[in-house]
C-alpha cells in the first residue's frame, strides 16, 4: 500500500528539469493519468484482507505496469530533449508502478 502510494505522489514530484525549472506531471495529463491508476490500485487494496483476491491481484499487476509503462515513455521524451534531466517524479513512478506489479505476483 505504500509503495501505491508513492507512485500516487511521483505525479506531483518533478518528472524533468531544464536549467533552474522543473515540471511535474500534471504540466500534462499524464500527472492525471498516473494518479487515477495509483489510486485504483489503492482501492483495490482497500479491502483489508491480507491476501488479494486473484481478481484484485490481477487489477494491481495491470495497472502497476501502466503506470511503470507511463514513466517510461515519458522518460524517453525527456530523453529526446538535449537540455532535459530526468526529475525523480519519473524514477519514483517507474518504480512504484513495477514494485506493485511484482508485489502482486508475488502473493
Amino acid at each position: 500500500m505504500v509503495v501505491a502510494l508513492l507512485g500516487a505522489v511521483s505525479a506531483f514530484l518533478p518528472w524533468a528539469h531544464v536549467g533552474l525549472f522543473s515540471v511535474s506531471g500534471f504540466n500534462g495529463s499524464d500527472g492525471w493519468i498516473v494518479l487515477g491508476l495509483f489510486g485504483a490500485i489503492l482501492v483495490a487494496m482497500l479491502g483489508g484482507a491480507r491476501q488479494l483476491s486473484s481478481g484484485r491481484r490481477l487489477a494491481t499487476v495491470l495497472l502497476g505496469g501502466a503506470g511503470a509503462v507511463v514513466g517510461v515513455l515519458n522518460i524517453r521524451q525527456v530523453h529526446a530533449i538535449p537540455v532535459a534531466h530526468v526529475g525523480i517524479g519519473l524514477v519514483a513512478l517507474v518504480a512504484a508502478g513495477l514494485t506493485c506489479a511484482a508485489l502482486a505476483l508475488r502473493e
